[in-house]
């Protein structure tokens, strides 16, 4: 038996915090055994676990006791502590970071009684650090053989024709390696020095990546096409020395035609824009020893059977700072008068300008009046409610394992097909995520909870809503016809789309 048992239990029951936010909570510690302690500490850190070494955040520790303990004491020691700006809780596939809260008794010359429980950081609104450097402006340079490759291929090409005839195979390996590592002067032969604009590569979610791209070709040719390729790709490393092993998984990878394919002429110059979509996630950059999530965009230029141009930068993927709640406003305007002129709402004159009207005698003829008009019964509205399909698809996807490939499929099958939805509001706010349909592109965001169930939710709406959207106050209910997008598993909530 332990000298001590803990207990940890948080305020909040979900456990989840936004950066900069308060955590509060209580341990309880249950003493089985006289103990000449150094103190009772509480240490909270973030720590990645998965396939590479594990890599652990500073600690900041803080003493919630100090002095001896006694068998059979039950004591308890709330703690507040302000949650890290970052980096925020990620699951992946071979990388994890999550925030623990660890509570110990500090017992010298002796195994120290422990309890470790983790909670789920939210982005905050301020910058953290733990990110990887994204390059300059100028192209990246890569070292090793691309750095060394023109010498070392030229002394086995000079070696082997030495040794010919046996050192000819060493000739056509140095032959390849010449190549490799000229493709970007051979390339730039063709096409003339390419420059490239990359915009900032520090990016939100569902954010955008200008890129400007414009070279004078020195050979008149033809070209495939220009693309720039996003790639997303965990990279752990596990182990050490000649037991030393990388793992790597890519996790999302998409290719934007800049241009497709053309003929380019000699002397005349060739200038391409485009824009790469970054796409709505939670797995945001970051680097710790051994535990790297990175971003890298390819820029190709193909040229049919020549060496292409190529050139790479790291792209940093961070949350944006929090998007400022839309408030309904409310603009009283005059009422159009007949012929378009514009009446006041209501009369300004001072109320001895305003003419009197004439007093009826008695021998005045009264006109009867007429029977106000009997206002029709109005239609009944049916009471907005959610597809009993839905609640049964959102039960199937709460059964399905979180790190299998059960809830993908879910959203696979159902991609087409669209559910009525009714939302109850909590939140209205203008939507950030990059979205090819410009229907939804200055349109509103809607989160709440899907109506008779407990599911939190976040839709996308039309722009063409946005008046009533705007009108509508936290705990209204939206009614739409939506299609669903993915599964956020950071915020545990299903994401979905006007359909």
């Amino acid at each position: 038996m332990s000298k001590c048992d803990f207990r940890i239990v948080f305020d909040q029951a979900d456990r989840r915090y936004r950066g900069g936010e308060e955590v509060t909570g209580t341990v309880f510690v249950a003493v089985n055994e006289d103990v000449e302690s150094a103190g009772v500490l509480l240490e909270q850190f973030w720590q990645t676990h998965g396939r590479g070494n594990t890599a652990t955040g500073p600690k900041q520790t803080r003493e919630l006791y100090r002095g001896s303990l006694r068998a059979g004491q039950s004591l308890s020691y709330p703690f507040r502590f302000t949650a890290p700006d970052g980096p925020p809780t990620y699951r992946g596939r071979y990388l994890n970071v999550d925030h623990y809260v660890h509570a110990r008794v500090d017992i010298p010359w002796a195994i120290d009684p422990t309890l470790k429980e983790e909670y789920v950081l939210l982005p905050g609104p301020r910058r953290y650090g733990n990110l990887p450097a994204s390059a300059g402006s100028a192209p990246r340079v890569k070292s090793g053989l691309a750095a060394f490759g023109a010498p070392v291929g030229v002394g086995m090409i000079v070696f082997g024709l030495f040794l010919f005839p046996c050192g000819l195979v060493l000739a056509v390996l140095g032959l390849v390696v010449l190549l490799f590592s000229a493709r970007r002067l051979l390339a730039e032969k063709k096409i003339g020095t390419v420059r490239v604009s990359w915009g900032s590569l520090h990016v939100p979610p569902g954010g955008s990546l200008p890129l400007h791209i414009a070279f004078t070709p020195r050979r008149s040719s033809r070209l495939n096409r220009i693309v720039a390729q996003l790639v997303g790709q965990e990279r752990c490393v596990s182990g050490s020395g000649t037991n030393r092993t990388t793992h790597t998984h890519k996790f999302y990878e998409r290719a934007t035609i800049l241009a497709p394919e053309c003929d380019v002429t000699a002397g005349r110059p060739l200038e391409v824009t485009g824009l790469v979509p970054i796409p709505e996630t939670s797995a945001f950059s970051f680097h710790a020893s051994n535990n790297d999530l990175s971003w890298e965009l390819e820029v190709r230029v193909d040229i049919p059977l020549w060496p292409d141009w190529v050139a790479k930068r790291t792209v940093v993927v961070r949350p944006a700072a929090e998007p400022e709640i839309v408030e309904a406003t409310v603009v009283e305007e005059p009422l159009p008068g007949p012929f378009g002129q514009v009446q006041p709402a209501r009369d300004s004159r001072p109320p001895e300008a305003v003419p009197a009207m004439p007093l009826l005698s008695a021998e005045s003829p009264v006109s009867p009046e007429p029977e106000p008009p009997t206002a029709e019964e109005p239609p009944a509205v049916a009471p907005a409610s959610t597809d009993p399909a839905l609640v049964g698809i959102l039960e199937r996807i709460a059964s399905a394992d979180r790190y299998s490939r059960e809830r993908e499929e879910i959203f696979k099958e159902q991609a087409e097909r669209s559910f009525g939805c009714a939302i109850e509001v909590a939140k209205i706010e203008r939507t950030y995520s990059y979205i090819p349909d410009q229907r939804f592109r200055k349109g509103r965001t809607v989160t709440g909870v899907l109506r008779g169930t407990d599911c939190e939710v976040s839709v996308e709406l039309t722009e063409a809503r946005n008046e009533e959207i705007d009108s509508l106050k936290p705990g209204s209910v939206v009614q739409a016809d939506c299609r669903l997008v993915k599964w956020n598993t950071i915020y545990d909530r299903l994401e979905m789309r006007e359909a």
